[in-house]
């Protein structure tokens, strides 16, 4: 059974590898484009898919044509074709995986609605690295929603801004949200947009350039 479903020869399998690393290769750069990574990896992953593109073309093209043949002439297995175009066909339609943010809120969206109620009554305290007006230290048992600061701004209600991995991509919370969904991420430091929105009052953002403070 085996050996009907995946090839037995060495060009069979060789070709199927290369299948799967073209698909692979693809939905990688899908979710690059999407903005799913930050920081250095984002940054590393962008330069590495406009270097390779051009450098892949040739390489792509031999595999296109020894799959040909391997088909048509030696009636090879048909996995690695099957596999390529289904592959290809089915690449926009494969989920984004949810990101660290998002994990975070769904596991522990009580612990960041306890934070906003704590900004509204005035309970966040400010500390050694988060001393500017609109910044807080998360609270002992917090520590994990954000990173050295929560930040809290008074702009037509309470606006709250947790970074549990990096001010590229912050959580926020808006008591009223704005008309433009993309605002929404302009609160703190300038150009942004939103990258999911969570529910009615919370959002992921995804920041571009480099923080003010």
């Amino acid at each position: 059974m085996s050996k009907r479903l995946f090839p037995s020869d060495t060009l069979g399998r060789a070709l199927f590898f290369a299948s799967l690393f073209v698909v692979g290769y693809l939905y990688l750069w899908f979710l690059v484009m999407d903005g799913i990574f930050v920081g250095i990896l984002d940054a590393v992953l962008r330069s590495f898919y406009f270097v390779t593109p051009a450098l892949c073309i040739v390489p792509f093209l031999i595999q296109l044509v020894t799959l040909g043949y391997y088909l048509l002439r030696l009636h090879g297995h048909a996995a690695p074709a099957v596999l390529l175009v289904g592959g290809l066909l089915l690449l926009r339609f494969l989920p984004t995986p949810p990101t660290i943010e998002e994990i975070s809120f769904t596991w522990q969206r009580s612990e960041y609605e306890s934070i906003v109620q704590l900004a509204r009554n005035s309970q966040l305290q400010h500390g050694q690295d988060c001393i500017a007006q609109d910044q807080f230290t998360p609270p002992p048992t917090y520590y994990e929603l954000s990173g050295k600061c929560i930040h809290v701004l008074n702009r037509d209600g309470i606006v709250v801004e947790f970074a549990p991995r990096s001010w590229e991509r912050p959580i926020i919370y808006l008591p009223t949200p704005p008309t433009n969904p993309d605002s929404a991420c302009r609160v703190q430091y300038g150009e942004g947009r939103v990258f999911k929105r969570l529910s009615e009052h919370w959002f992921i953002c995804k920041r571009f350039g480099v923080p003010n403070d």
